[in-house]
């Protein structure tokens, strides 16, 4: 059974402040963190018609738990808050 991620989150000045290439780095060591936890980024971007400026979308086979370590191990500086998860089973 796979689980998918959609998060929405909000973006931290600093990460308001980079160009397309420094951001597009900072989103590929995120990756790499996710990858730790077996959480795999399928792709990110910016959202229209919602309050947040931040679309991350995940999925991981082994359950939930990975995403939740993911987050409390979260070393990610370019995100100030998480404000909607919606949580999908396959």
């Amino acid at each position: 059974m796979g689980v998918g991620f959609i998060t929405y989150a909000a973006m931290t000045p600093e990460f308001q402040v980079m160009s397309r290439p420094e951001r597009a780095a900072a989103m590929e060591r995120l990756k790499g963190q996710a990858a730790e936890h077996d959480v795999h980024m399928l792709m990110w971007g910016h959202p229209y018609g919602v309050n947040e400026n931040l679309i991350i979308v995940y999925e991981s086979g082994k359950g939930v738990e990975n995403y939740n370590n993911m987050v409390l191990d979260d070393q990610n500086v370019y995100v100030d808050s998480r404000t909607t998860v919606a949580v999908l089973e396959y």
